[in-house]
C-alpha cells in the first residue's frame, strides 16, 4: 500500500512538472499585430451581465492596432436589462460596428447564442469571448497576427486568468484555473486536446462551417469550448488547433465572490471532464483526481495500520511541491505573485473543495444564472 500511494503521487508530480515546464510561446513576430485585410467578428453571448458589459465594450473600444473589426452581442434572455443596454450601445457606436442580437423564444443557452452570432457573421476570422471579462489592449491584434502567421491553424485557444481575488477563495480560484491553463496549453502542444476556455478563442469561419451542423454538441448544455476544440481536432487533424500562449492576449475574469457561487460554477464545469476522449485526458484526469483523493484515503489507511505515517507525510509533501511548481509557473506567466504564498494551503484544502464540487454536480437543485444545471448533460 505504501508503494502504491507513493508511486501515484510521484506520477502526478511528474505530470504537473511537465505542465509547468512545457510552455511554448507563439512566435508571431513584432509590429502592431495587423496582418492583411482579414475581416474579424467578435461574438459575445451574454445573459444577466448588465453590470459587466460597459467595461467589456470599453476594452473593445480601446483595442490597439486591431484594424477594422465588428462586435456581435447576443442576448440570451437576460432578466437584468442587459439586452436593452446592448441595444443602446449599438445605437451609439459607429454604424455597423456593434450589432445587438437577441435569441428568440424558441432558443436559449450559450450555444444557441453562439450559433445566432455565427449566422450573422460574415468575417473571415471569428473571435469568441465572454461578457464578464477584461480584454488586454492587443487582444484582437495578436489573434489576427497569429492567424496570419500560422495559416495551418484553424482554431486558436487563448489563456484566461481568474482573479486573483482577495483572501483564500480568491487565491484558490486564481491558482486552480492557472493549473488548468498550464495543462491545456501543454497537452494541446503535446498532441492530446484537453480543454479550452470560451472566454478567449478564435476560428476561421470557413473551417467552422465545414465542421457540420452541430460543432458544439447543442444537446449538451455546457462545454461549447471543449467540444469545438475536439471537433476541430478530429476534423482537421494534429496541428489544426493551437494555444496562443502569449501574455498580450491574457484575458481576465473575476473570481466568484463566495464558496456557494464557486461550487455552482465548478459543478457546471465538472460535466465536461466526464466526456473527455483519449488516453491523455483520461490519464490527466485520473492522476489528478487520485492525487486529491489519496491523501484522505491514506489517512484512513493509516488508522488501520495499512500504511505508515512517514509514507502519508511524504505523499502529501510531494503533492504540495508539485502544486507549488504549477503555481510558480502560472505566476511567472501572469506576472502576479501575491497569492503564491497561499499555494501550499490551497493544495491541502483543495481535495475537500473537489469533493464538494462532485456532490454539487450530482445535485438536481444546482443552478447557474437562474437555470438548473442538468446533471445528465452538464
Amino acid at each position: 500500500m505504501d508503494y502504491l500511494f507513493l508511486a501515484w503521487m510521484v506520477a502526478y508530480a511528474l505530470l504537473m512538472l511537465l505542465f509547468a515546464l512545457w510552455q511554448r510561446g507563439t512566435g508571431i513576430g513584432g509590429g502592431n499585430g495587423f496582418t492583411g485585410d482579414s475581416a474579424v467578428d467578435v461574438i459575445i453571448p451574454h445573459r444577466n451581465e448588465r453590470d459587466a458589459l460597459p467595461a467589456l465594450l470599453e476594452c473593445l473600444r480601446l483595442q490597439e492596432g486591431a484594424g477594422s473589426f465588428r462586435i456581435l452581442l447576443v442576448d440570451d434572455h437576460s432578466e437584468d436589462g442587459g439586452g436593452t443596454l446592448a441595444d443602446a450601445a449599438a445605437a451609439q457606436w459607429e454604424a455597423g460596428r456593434l450589432l445587438s442580437l437577441h435569441l428568440g423564444a424558441g432558443a436559449s443557452g450559450k450555444k444557441a447564442a453562439l450559433a445566432l452570432g455565427l449566422q450573422h457573421s460574415r468575417a473571415e476570422l471569428v473571435l469568441f469571448t465572454d461578457a464578464d471579462v477584461q480584454l488586454p489592449p492587443a487582444w484582437v491584434a495578436v489573434y489576427r497576427q497569429a492567424f496570419g502567421a500560422h495559416p495551418g491553424v484553424v482554431l486558436w485557444c487563448g489563456p484566461v486568468r481568474v482573479g486573483p481575488g482577495r483572501g483564500f477563495w480568491g487565491a484558490l480560484q486564481y491558482l486552480e484555473y492557472g493549473a488548468l491553463m498550464l495543462a491545456a496549453q501543454a497537452s494541446l502542444s503535446l498532441g492530446w486536446p484537453l480543454l479550452a476556455s470560451g472566454a478567449s478563442m478564435g476560428i476561421r469561419r470557413a473551417a467552422f462551417v465545414r465542421l457540420g451542423p452541430d460543432p458544439w454538441k447543442a444537446g449538451l448544455s455546457s462545454g461549447d469550448d471543449v467540444y469545438l476544440l475536439y471537433n476541430v481536432w478530429e476534423k482537421y487533424g494534429r496541428g489544426s488547433a493551437a494555444f496562443l500562449w502569449n501574455p498580450r492576449v491574457l484575458v481576465a475574469t473575476g473570481a466568484e465572490p463566495g464558496l456557494e457561487e464557486l461550487l455552482r460554477q465548478r459543478a457546471r464545469w465538472a460535466g465536461k471532464t466526464l466526456r473527455m476522449k483519449g488516453m491523455g485526458p483520461r490519464l490527466t484526469g485520473g492522476l489528478t483526481t487520485g492525487a486529491n483523493l489519496f491523501p484522505g484515503l491514506a489517512a484512513l489507511a493509516l488508522t488501520g495500520g495499512w500504511i505508515s505515517g512517514a509514507t502519508l507525510l511524504i505523499g502529501i509533501g510531494i503533492k504540495v511541491l508539485a502544486d507549488l511548481g504549477l503555481a510558480l509557473a502560472w505566476a511567472r506567466f501572469t506576472r502576479l505573485w501575491r497569492q503564491i504564498w497561499l499555494a501550499p494551503l490551497v493544495s491541502l484544502i483543495y481535495p475537500v473543495v473537489l469533493l464538494a464540487v462532485a456532490l454539487a454536480a450530482f445535485s438536481k437543485n444546482t443552478t447557474w444564472k437562474g437555470r438548473k444545471i442538468n446533471k445528465s448533460i452538464d
